[in-house]
């Protein structure tokens, strides 16, 4: 990329108010540099606005630029006058809040930040203004029924209940009959919804995604607008890149973006409630809220923390990349000498002894501790024993990348048995659990001993934990398994 595309990206960012400190510093130091960069800004100022109020004119025709002009230099001249009181100023004027249109139902995990000023957690009121998201994710409903959710890292503006801006990231929207119309402007395209379901992202290369779940959306490239928009129907998707005017079809994704923030309240949860779990985890919202869920711990800025589930929302974890996991504390300890536990995982790669979740410690204290055997990528899970016996067993096979699983352990006094999918996959002769000590709970990770750092990092999802001080038996497994596939839908939301 030449050093002048790089600055008018931070120019327009400028214009539009979405520009951060770090870029802020950037351009003061480029208009610094030269005569000829403050020139470059000011034209680059004036052409935004004269494209503005060309965009606003009922009788749209082609702006003649006429750079020998008196107008022209007179223009020229207060544009960098304003160049000037930027780099005296370094700042920028920020416009005052804007209308109220919508209500923010949620915020996980993350820092929305509204016209440069992060969002108190007390502030659920969504304005017309500029926004950006730093990590976790946020959902938000228009007064108009439209629902988004935005995933980080994200900028937008809202500049009503039926139009907004993406200028990076993903959202998804659900557009009810009163909101038909809705509009979400991207760098490549404008995307017109018609009463549907659909999910935009916006890459770094600025190129825009389409996806339609449901409905039916009309995308048009902004490059030509004279260029015929393509009219995308359920199960579709388009791609347009950048400065070109031709979409391109391409595959739906119904697993990347998320749709919801809202866990289903159907069949399989009473399911697993029914069970009388010691603890079960759905991994939406309310599992990262208050003192009985689970507290999210990341080195690296995690972009966002939850992520399409196999039911609802899952726990996002990006493996020895950003090294997150979740703890909870007090961990569920059994007393009965029994013990089970089930959860669907995702894999995106399988790396060394991956944890998926375990209270044994490396001290020694602890029950099980459920993972990837070693290299091997193989399912296994091991307990601890009323002896203070290790006793493991582990699948032959490497667990499947890309896909969800059912997975399942039971531990009865007499064997300890694995099962994928609602099978079992091994079994070993095992006594009763034992009682010792009451380490953390942990969820992708293992926290390793005092003072050091944590280790075998889950790289994918993990999704509806629980755990039993009870034996289930394989009816129950295979119960909860065909409960989840009977009716998966793009989001198998049973």
């Amino acid at each position: 990329m030449k050093a002048t595309d790089k600055m008018d990206r931070l120019i327009d960012q400028w214009l539009d108010s979405t520009i951060d400190e770090p870029g802020m510093g950037q351009l003061n130091a480029w208009i610094k540099e030269s005569p000829e960069n403050t020139d470059h800004f000011s034209q680059r100022t004036h052409m935004h606005s004269r494209l503005f109020d060309w965009a606003k004119s009922k009788d749209p025709k082609v702006v003649e630029f006429q750079p020998k002009s008196r107008w022209l230099r007179a223009t020229l001249g207060m544009a960098a006058a304003v160049a000037g009181f930027l780099l005296l100023g370094n700042w920028i004027l920020q416009p005052s809040p804007g209308d109220p249109v919508g209500t923010l139902t949620a915020n996980v995990g993350g820092e929305l930040w509204y016209q440069g000023k992060r969002l108190e957690q007390a502030d659920t009121t969504i304005r017309t203004g500029t926004f950006e998201l730093k990590g976790g994710v946020s959902s938000f409903a228009f007064g108009n029924g439209v629902e988004v959710v935005v995933e980080s890292p994200a900028a937008f503006e809202i500049e009503s209940s039926l139009r907004m801006t993406l200028s990076h990231g993903k959202l998804s929207a659900s557009v009810p009959p009163e909101g038909v119309g809705f509009t979400v402007d991207t760098p490549a395209a404008e995307v017109v919804d018609f009463g549907t379901e659909f999910a935009v992202e916006v890459a770094e290369d600025l190129s825009s995604e389409v996806h339609v779940f449901d409905g039916e959306v009309d995308v048009k490239p902004l490059v030509n607008r004279a260029a015929e928009s393509v009219r995308l129907v359920s199960n579709n998707a388009t791609r347009i890149e950048h400065q070109s005017n031709v979409p391109i079809g391409i595959e739906v994704d119904h697993d990347r973006f998320l749709r919801s923030l809202q866990e289903p309240k159907k069949q399989y949860s009473r399911e697993v409630r029914n069970l009388k779990p010691l603890v079960y985890y759905r991994m939406g919202p309310k599992t990262f809220e208050g003192r009985k869920g689970l507290e999210f711990i990341s080195k690296g800025k995690m972009e966002a923390i939850i992520a399409t589930g196999k039911i609802g929302a899952s726990l996002r974890l990006e493996g020895t990349a950003k090294e997150g996991y979740a703890l909870a504390q007090p961990s569920p300890s059994s007393n009965s000498g029994h013990l089970s536990g089930i959860c669907w995982v995702y894999a995106d790669s399988r790396p060394r002894r991956a944890s998926i979740a375990t209270n044994l410690s490396e001290e020694g204290d602890g029950q099980f501790s459920w993972n990837l055997r070693r290299d091997t990528g193989c399912l296994q899970i091991q307990v601890k024993t009323q002896d203070g016996n290790e006793v493991h067993v582990h699948e032959e096979v490497p667990l499947p990348i890309g896909q969800w699983h059912q997975v399942a352990f039971v531990a009865d006094g007499e064997s300890l048995r694995l099962f994928r999918n609602g099978e079992e996959v091994g079994s070993v002769p095992c006594g009763t659990i034992g009682k010792v000590g009451h380490p953390p709970l942990s969820v992708g990770a293992i926290p390793g001993k005092t003072g050091s750092k944590p280790k075998q990092f889950w790289h994918g999802r993990i999704d509806e934990l629980a755990i039993f001080d009870h034996p289930l038996n394989d009816g129950q497994i295979r119960n909860l398994f065909e409960q989840a596939e009977s009716k998966p839908g793009p989001l198998g939301t049973l």
